[in-house]
């Protein structure tokens, strides 16, 4: 069970090093969100994305991109791009610039 890292390369738990993209460590885009606990990456189904860019969960304190917001089965969720959405309660802090 991996997790995204703010760093350019993390250690996984098998002890394999992995880059991450530089979106998801470093983000250059106006809006970016901040999680505020582990998140889950859905699909626009609502289903969790059990490797989302090689990773099953984003770790607490992350920040990403989002292009918008979605209503799916009746919950909001931020779009992080790549065709996944994590949900808006595990968001802590929103930036619009």
């Amino acid at each position: 069970m991996g997790s995204i890292s703010q760093g350019k390369k993390i250690t996984q738990l098998d002890g394999s090093k992995k880059s991450v993209k530089a979106s998801l460590s470093m983000p250059r885009g106006k809006n970016t969100i901040t999680l505020r606990n582990i998140a889950y990456p859905y699909n626009s189904k609502g289903n969790r994305i059990s490797n989302y860019l090689g990773f099953n969960c984003i770790k607490k304190g992350t920040v990403l991109n989002y292009y918008g917001t979605k209503k799916i089965n009746g919950k909001m969720y931020y779009d992080i791009g790549n065709g996944a959405y994590v949900n808006i309660t595990d968001v802590e802090k929103i930036t619009n610039k």
